[in-house]
């Protein structure tokens, strides 16, 4: 990587007293500022319905907005004992283990842009691995009652519910799938931070409730959100292989599953039925 970046992440280790825990616990501070920043944006649009010009863009329009503010107070609360209570337990949890791994924050030298790529390219496959069979799994009625349903009382989701989940499922659906990669790899700390930044935008835009220009579509999992089966993977090729997205694929909600490259709306694009 850049000396500047290498620069930086030698200030940031020093400033940390060059103890490991201290690096780990500091760039916890970093996803966790990142997914209140870019929820604390979409509440004001969920709240208020503001800016109007955006709404065009909203995937269940007959869903309401401003959503009810005890929903929303119910949501905030349990997102925040998950990311603060759950996510400082985690740290704890699998730090002793990362360690045991060889994941370090104190290498002399930065991992390269190939190592960091490598690494990403098997966090991304191992996310969606995990992430696929524990979701399945949290589909067997048994497992949906007792810990999956909260998260599904959202049929039309926004960002902020992405976090609204049993804190079972914050570990088992959450955090394993995500750290499995770095634990497998032992990676450096530095590459841990950008693939943990990574996966809270993405969860945030996935439940967002909108298909905004320019961002990844949020079409497939607002679909298992409306309606409660298929698409269980992030990205899709996990479906695809064990045949769950085929009622997806057969939708209007499928042809839409395109990243927008203009300021018109993905409904303004592939009109469906009125009363969608």
């Amino acid at each position: 990587m850049s000396t500047l970046l290498q620069d930086q992440w030698l200030t940031f280790y020093r400033w940390c007293d060059e103890d490991d825990f201290k690096a780990f616990s500091a760039v916890g501070v970093v996803p966790f500022f990142t997914f209140w920043t870019i929820n604390g944006l979409l509440a004001i649009l969920e709240t208020t319905g503001s800016p109007a010009s955006l709404l065009k863009y909203k995937i269940q329009p007959n869903k309401p907005i401003p959503i009810e503010t005890s929903r929303l107070l119910r949501c905030l609360a349990l997102s925040a004992f998950n990311l603060i209570v759950m996510g400082v337990g985690a740290n704890f949890l699998f730090y002793p283990i990362l360690l045991w791994r060889g994941c370090t924050a104190s290498d002399t030298a930065l991992p390269s842009l190939a190592t960091a790529v490598y690494h990403w390219a098997v966090f991304f496959v191992l996310h969606e691995m995990g992430f696929y069979y524990s979701h399945r799994l949290l589909h067997v009625p048994f497992f949906y009652k007792h810990i999956h349903k909260i998260h599904h009382e959202f049929q039309a989701p926004f960002g902020l519910s992405s976090m609204y989940v049993h804190p079972v499922e914050f570990i088992v659906s959450g955090s394993i799938p995500t750290l499995i990669g770095p634990l497998l790899l032992g990676s450096h700390l530095s590459v841990i931070l950008a693939w943990l930044v990574y996966t809270l935008i993405t969860t945030t835009v996935d439940h967002c409730g909108f298909h905004f220009p320019f961002l990844a579509s949020a079409e497939r999992h607002d679909y298992h959100h409306a309606m409660f089966v298929g698409n269980y993977g992030g990205v899709g090729f996990m479906d695809w292989l064990h045949g769950t997205d085929a009622t997806f694929r057969k939708s209007v909600q499928y042809k839409r599953h395109f990243v927008l490259t203009s300021l018109q709306s993905a409904r303004q694009i592939v009109p469906g039925d009125k009363d969608e």
